[in-house]
Order: C-alpha cells, then sequence, then structure tokens
C-alpha cells in the first residue's frame, strides 16, 4: 500500500511537471498596432508576433503609408523609396516581402521565420533592430519594446 502511494504521488508529479511545462511553450500569436502622422505622412503598420512560450519563430509585418496629400513629384519620391525599402527586404535570404504602390500609397508586407542568418542579414541591412548576436526573439522583450513605442495589441 505504500509503494502504491509512491507510486500513485510520483505519477502526480510527473503529470503536473509535464502540465507546467506545456503551459511554458504555449503557442501565442499576437498583432500589435500603431499609426504615426509626419509631415502629412500617415504610417499604419500591424506587426504579427508568432511564438511558442517566449521564443518568437515568426515575424510578419504590413505597412501602408499615405502619402496622398503631397505634391505629384513627392508622391513619386515617397514611391521610390518605398519600392526600394521593400526590394532592400525581397533581397534578404529568408524573408518574403511583396511592396504595392497605391494611389497616393504604398503597401509594405513582409515575413520571416527566426534564425540567427535571417536576424543578422536584417539588422546588417538596418531592416529590423535587434540586439548584436541576437539568435532568437522573446517575445517578453518585444512586447514591452513594442508597447514602449506606442504599439497597442490589435484585434486585426
Amino acid at each position: 500500500m505504500k509503494h502504491l502511494r509512491r507510486l500513485l504521488v510520483a505519477a502526480m508529479l510527473f503529470a503536473t511537471v509535464m502540465m507546467l511545462s506545456a503551459c511554458g511553450n504555449k503557442e501565442e500569436t499576437v498583432t500589435y498596432y500603431n499609426k504615426l502622422e509626419e509631415e502629412g505622412v500617415i504610417i499604419e503598420e500591424w506587426m504579427t508576433l508568432y511564438a511558442k512560450g517566449d521564443e518568437v519563430y515568426r515575424i510578419g509585418d504590413t505597412m501602408i503609408v499615405d502619402y496622398s496629400s503631397h505634391d505629384e513629384a513627392t508622391q513619386e519620391m515617397m514611391t521610390e523609396l518605398y519600392t526600394g525599402l521593400a526590394d532592400a527586404y525581397k533581397a534578404v535570404e529568408g524573408v518574403e516581402c511583396t511592396g504595392e504602390e497605391g494611389e497616393g500609397s504604398y503597401t509594405i508586407s513582409f515575413s520571416f521565420e527566426v534564425s540567427k542568418d535571417t536576424l543578422s542579414a536584417l539588422s546588417e541591412n538596418g531592416l529590423f533592430e535587434v540586439s548584436e548576436g541576437a539568435e532568437a526573439v522573446s517575445l517578453k522583450a518585444t512586447k514591452t519594446q513594442l508597447e514602449t513605442n506606442g504599439y497597442t495589441v490589435s484585434e486585426k
């Protein structure tokens, strides 16, 4: 009887540890939104973080830049600027990116699986801010950084 009780306690302890470790590796997807307006340019951005536990394994981002309040020459210059930015993302191995010109606007969408090589390439090209030598992205730290910079959780 005593032996059976110890076995039962050990089994319950094992089940509890397994449940706690499963909770720590829970899949989570969260989207953050930010809207900035500066000198007549409105930028809306949605960044989606896909994580397992605290480790972000995929990042997606959509940015809509509205510069329709500017004259035609400025709009052309802005279109060239954002086309170049989209091309820079496309040039990074592992990054999927589309850039689409609208009437007085430009939309860039990109996504990538988080890896040391991709993070390094994006950082070296000034396309994504990460700590030097980073091999992973922390969900908790990224959430804190985004909220500090005015992003809010989005329902999108």
